[in-house]
């Protein structure tokens, strides 16, 4: 994964990274602005970020770089000097203080290149850190380094007898997901086409030809960028079950020191030999910014014994049950069944000089129509879901529990206000398969691809369990669990169920909706923002509307 520079890009570009050679570093002296610019593009590029930021944000005049960074050393700030002072001020205050919110005052950004998407899942998994990640519903990951497919080389399993069987399995769905991802390309144009595809304006709801959209001026070829954009993400939508656990992606981490710390001690902690040694270079990396804040960072060995002592009673306990198996992919496991109580009462707390019990007796003494009537004073007309619901809908709690695609579960994985837990990846809940993949023709690839998976799995499980996982594709269906409050519940249904989202996790917000409308009628009439239809290319509408909006801009 590493970089080639020339010696004059080096010297450029020195100022800006804690080094160039290795896959994990961390930005220097860049203004917040210029690195959240950076990671936001990132996410979107098949670029590694070094060079991503030599060719568009170095040489962009707007931001000025160069000239803020020139500035500062013939001022007299020598950038290093810099740096070493302020270490010594904060090392000062953690002495000073003794506690550990000190370290939320630094802050860094960590970029790490080459991490297994069971790697990434896990990180992501901390709720005090701010990822991004490359996308696998934009980007093409098919592409070679060196002559070769990038997946995570997992330590104990190359050593192992199945090193050669892992190697062939890597190679068989990037082969096929190499092949798939371009004739989906060309399945969705021949099935979807441009000329005659119908525009609905998502505001006014008037409907154009998408070629009329943006005037007459060069629209033919406006909206063949818009529309090709849109079949793109449609293709990497359909395709990215092919992709495996084990493949490389790339992520951008803000966070600060006190967050970076716990990442770090979990990374240590880990039973994964990939998290183990990312704990160990970015530690290593972000003491070059903020060493302070990660003193008596190491392996915790109350929590390694904690979960090895879980997990062999578990086993124990559960020995020779064999699971239930449901139908159901999006569950209701429990809710707060006095929810409207709590959360009318949340809204009247702060405007009453009472206890919270009482004002819930009076809430509990409400007729339906007063309990509205509080309801729509609190709300009000919400026109879009940046109208967000307030506080008082977190006094209320409803756990679901759901069985989807390792897709799926990416997606949603990134979401904070909430409790998560996964169980492993596994292949005991099997597969999804979209219907354009049959229809396309490539149904008996993909059932190729699953198959050599589950024969993998089979093989590896007993010995490797943990290793195992980075076999299993994205396409098998995992389980996970969401506890949430109310209010998060709605944000997710009304956030992912937008046109823009890919059609699985789209399937899981309706769902989850429905759990919400079945709990409480009278509090999910104000989650308003769902979008309930179905769209032949999700993206477009939103590429459009973007589209319009950035040529208003420049008027």
């Amino acid at each position: 994964m590493s970089e080639c520079f020339t010696q004059e890009e080096r010297a450029i570009l020195k100022p800006y990274f804690s080094n160039l050679d290795q896959s994990v570093f961390v930005l220097t002296n860049l203004p917040e602005v210029v690195k959240g610019a950076l990671f936001a593009r990132y996410s979107r590029s098949d670029l590694p970020l070094r060079t991503l930021f030599l060719r568009e944000f170095l040489g962009n005049p707007s931001l000025a770089i160069q000239s803020m960074t020139v500035h500062q050393v013939e001022q007299g700030v020598p950038l290093d000097e810099a740096v070493e002072k302020a270490e010594k001020f904060y090392d000062r205050v953690l002495h000073g203080f003794g506690h550990g919110s000190v370290g939320e005052l630094g802050n860094a950004h960590l970029a790490i290149e080459g991490i297994s998407n069971v790697g990434s899942g896990i990180i992501e998994g901390h709720r005090l850190i701010s990822p991004l990640e490359k996308s696998t519903r934009y980007v093409d990951f098919s592409g070679k380094v060196d002559g070769e497919y990038q997946f995570f080389k997992e330590p104990r399993l190359m050593e192992s007898n199945f090193a050669g069987d892992f190697v062939a399995l890597m190679h068989l769905l990037f082969e096929t997901y190499a092949e798939v991802l371009p004739g989906m390309r060309e399945f969705i144009r021949r099935t979807i086409p441009l000329e005659g595809f119908v525009y609905e304006d998502p505001i006014t709801g008037e409907k154009f030809l998408l070629s009329d959209v943006f005037g007459r001026k060069s629209s033919k070829r406006d909206a063949e960028t818009v529309y090709g954009g849109a079949v793109n993400s449609k293709a990497c939508d359909l395709t990215r079950g092919l992709l495996l656990a084990a493949a490389l992606t790339n992520m951008g981490i803000s966070a600060n020191g006190r967050s970076f710390g716990g990442l770090l001690i979990d990374g240590y902690s880990s039973d994964y030999a990939e998290m183990r040694s990312l704990a160990s270079l970015a530690h290593g990396e972000l003491n070059h910014v903020i060493a302070p804040f990660l003193k008596g960072v190491y392996a915790d060995t109350y929590r390694i014994e904690r979960r090895n002592d879980t997990r062999r009673v578990v086993n124990d306990i559960l020995k020779g049950i064999q699971p239930e198996r449901t139908l159901d992919d999006v569950v209701l496991v429990s809710y707060d069944e006095d929810i409207e109580t709590r959360i009318v009462a949340a809204i009247l707390f702060p405007e009453a000089d009472m206890p919270k019990q009482q004002l819930r007796e009076i809430v509990e003494k409400m007729g339906v129509a007063e309990k509205y009537r509080i309801v729509d004073a609190y709300v009000g007309s919400r026109t879009s879901r940046f109208d967000s619901l307030r506080r008082a809908f977190e006094y209320s709690y409803l756990e679901v529990e759901v069985v989807a695609p390792f897709s799926v579960r990416r997606d949603l994985r990134r979401h904070r206000m909430l409790t998560q837990q996964d169980q492993p990846l596994g292949i005991g809940l099997g597969f999804y398969m979209p219907d354009e993949i049959k229809e396309a023709g490539f149904g008996d690839k993909w059932e190729r691809c699953m198959d050599a998976a589950e024969k993998f799995y089979g093989q590896v499980v007993g010995q490797y369990p943990l290793e195992a996982q980075y076999g299993i594709p994205f396409a098998f269906n995992q389980r996970f669990s969401l506890w949430m409050n109310f209010r998060e519940a709605a944000l997710i249904a009304e956030l992912r169920s937008g046109p823009q989202g890919d059609e699985l996790y789209r399937r899981v917000a309706q769902k989850i909706y429905g759990l919400m409308e079945g709990i409480s009628p009278l509090l999910t009439r104000v989650v308003n923002q769902v979008d309930m239809k179905e769209y032949p290319l999700g993206r477009l509408t939103a590429d459009v509307a973007e589209e319009l909006r950035r040529r208003k801009l420049k008027c």
